[in-house]
């Protein structure tokens, strides 16, 4: 694979000599300094490792056929340290191995992207990645530059989630101002629903939407979303309308919230105190269940919220981050 190749072959987002990459504190290929940790050849940025699509491969490994991936990422940066004196150079090279340390995934920002038709909003993303191994005995060269010295080294770092996230977290908010049914009592119960929005007290609130809001992943992956819906609030309601898929919650009182979090591999349902709380979700739901969860959305989704009480301080967020592979 050549050097700086595309981090997403559905976009034209790439990796290149633009490219800083930072975890644990260490900035590497920040050019605009001389003393500096240059890399000139990367690997794995540009697709995930995939699962096995087709019937011959299949049959040649006794594997299982997947069309996605296995959700792993292996990466590989390769330069060397260049330092303007000996002893910096051993300071630097130190500083390198000591970035590499422990076996838990932290984030690595991959900063200053730029590229036309960029898949993010965002100029900077991050991957979750570990050091899987890193190659860089001080085997110190004289530089490029005459006076300065080099230190080449090979870092292999691996991702469990192969995504790539904005680093800037999305943030939006909805005020209830639909009520969707009177709350009167009928021999015969139907729902009545209201074109202009009301507030708490039932009043009209001119220029207003109602229980509506969009939210968009401008990735090309889903993203896991993390909701909290703060009472007071009875009869509630959360629909994903573009998804077609429904939350249904149970009646919460003043200062009390359920939080969300729809990431396939951690998705809860927690109370205000940080509470495992699946008995706050109606079993009705299928947006995320009691038994799973909904890995998120892509694209525009348009959200809608039914409630058939609430009063001041009722609140609903939505947090996720653009995602892409």
């Amino acid at each position: 694979m050549s050097p700086f190749t595309a981090i997403a072959s559905t976009a034209a987002l790439v990796v290149g000599p633009h490219c800083t990459f930072t975890r644990n504190g260490l900035v590497l290929n920040n050019r605009s300094t001389i003393e500096c940790y240059w890399v000139d050849d990367i690997t794995g940025f540009d697709s995930p490792e995939r699962g096995i699509t087709d019937q011959a491969s299949v049959e040649e490994t006794g594997g299982l056929a997947d069309p996605g991936f296995y959700g792993l990422r292996t990466m590989t940066l390769s330069g060397y340290v260049q330092a303007g004196s000996y002893l910096r150079a051993m300071v630097m090279h130190r500083a390198l191995l000591d970035s590499c340390v422990g076996l838990k995934e932290s984030p690595m920002t991959i900063g200053t992207l730029a590229g036309a038709g960029s898949v993010f909003t965002q100029p900077d993303v991050y991957v979750d990645c570990r050091p899987s191994g890193i190659v860089s005995p001080f085997n110190i060269q004289p530089g490029f530059i005459t006076g300065l010295f080099k230190v080449p080294f090979t870092i292999t770092l691996r991702a469990s989630d192969p995504t790539y996230k904005s680093l800037i977290e999305q943030h939006v908010s909805l005020v209830p101002l639909v009520v969707s049914s009177t709350g009167m009592t009928f021999d015969v119960a139907f729902d009545m629903f209201f074109n202009t929005a009301l507030n708490s007290q039932g009043n009209p609130v001119p220029g207003t939407s109602g229980n509506i809001v969009v939210v968009t992943n401008s990735g090309n992956f889903d993203a896991p979303v993390r909701l909290r819906l703060t009472g007071p609030m009875t009869g509630v309601v959360l629909r994903n309308d573009t998804t077609d898929q429904t939350m249904y919650f149970t009646n919460l009182t003043a200062g009390e919230y359920v939080e969300v979090d729809t990431h396939s591999q951690r998705g809860s349902v927690r109370d205000q105190t940080g509470e495992l709380k699946a008995s706050l979700l109606d079993d009705r739901s299928d947006w995320i269940t009691l038994h799973g969860a909904y890995d998120g959305f892509s694209g525009a989704n348009t959200l809608t919220l039914y409630v058939d009480s609430f009063d001041a301080g009722a609140l609903v967020d939505v947090w996720y981050r653009n995602t892409s592979v």
